[in-house]
């Protein structure tokens, strides 16, 4: 649908009156729904957040299942780790569907990046694809399909031309899927459910660490159009440089 009014070899290109991209829900909205179904603790809604995103049919899933007031490993019990679960096969058919036949490179990418890989030359070395072809299988996460964010360094004057960049995967459930579940899919395949549960707790912390970032951005953003801060910023974002890392920067460029 993209291509048909962006691509200009395309017959509609520049025809179309007004363009939308829906976006998944933040996490203050999400975080109304979560109440709705008996999610109230904010930590318990964060780690919901985290795996499902803002995706309303995961949530309505969530309370036909009959998981109001349950924590997310009970959530994750029923919803994925278990035969005939009704997300068992929600990540890979929607994928294979978007990719098509060369699903197995893109996947290859997105699994690199869900474990962490966001440079471009680390996420070649992790997918097994040469730097020279890699650059277009980016691009198009990016741009055509948008499963993955390009950033810079949130101080780069000319953020278009720097070479600072890294990849990272913008869509929780997707991030959830590749990081537990693809990477572990043999033992996903026989059942291993307990297993891998105990994997995800083990290391769970860590995947929710990211998202919390996005969440206070969110919570940021949202009390600097209320001019509820000392200052209004004009840019926010991650920052980094060799051996340093702050998660998040905001700043008023003027001042």
């Amino acid at each position: 649908m993209d291509k048909i009014f962006t691509n200009s070899k395309e017959p509609l290109f520049g025809r179309a009156t007004e363009t939308y991209v829906l976006k998944p829900m933040q996490f203050k909205e999400v975080s109304k729904m979560l109440f709705e179904i008996g999610i109230t603790d904010i930590e318990s809604q964060i780690q919901w957040y985290s795996v499902f995103g803002g995706i309303p049919k995961y949530y309505v899933m969530a309370q036909e299942q009959g998981l109001t007031g349950k924590d997310i490993f009970s959530a994750l019990r029923i919803l994925l780790f278990r035969d005939f679960a009704p997300l068992k096969e929600e990540a890979r058919s929607v994928l294979i569907e978007e990719f098509g036949r060369e699903h197995p490179s893109y996947f290859s990418i997105l699994e690199a990046v869900a474990l962490g890989n966001s440079e471009m030359t680390t996420i070649a070395d992790r997918s097994g694809i040469k730097v020279k072809s890699i650059a277009k299988y980016l691009g198009q996460l990016v741009r055509d399909f948008r499963y993955l964010d390009y950033e810079v360094p949130v101080t780069e004057a000319r953020p278009w031309k720097s070479k600072k960049g890294r990849y990272f995967l913008n869509d929780n459930f997707f991030k959830f899927w590749f990081r537990y579940i693809y990477r572990n899919r043999s033992d996903y395949k026989i059942g291993n459910y307990d297993i891998l549960i105990k994997k995800i707790q083990q290391d769970f912390e860590s995947f929710i660490g990211h998202e919390f970032e996005k969440i206070s951005m969110q919570f940021l953003r949202e009390l600097n159009t209320q001019n509820k801060l000392p200052f209004i910023f004009s840019k926010i974002g991650r920052w980094w440089r060799k051996g340093s890392e702050i998660d998040i920067v905001a700043f008023n460029e003027d001042s």
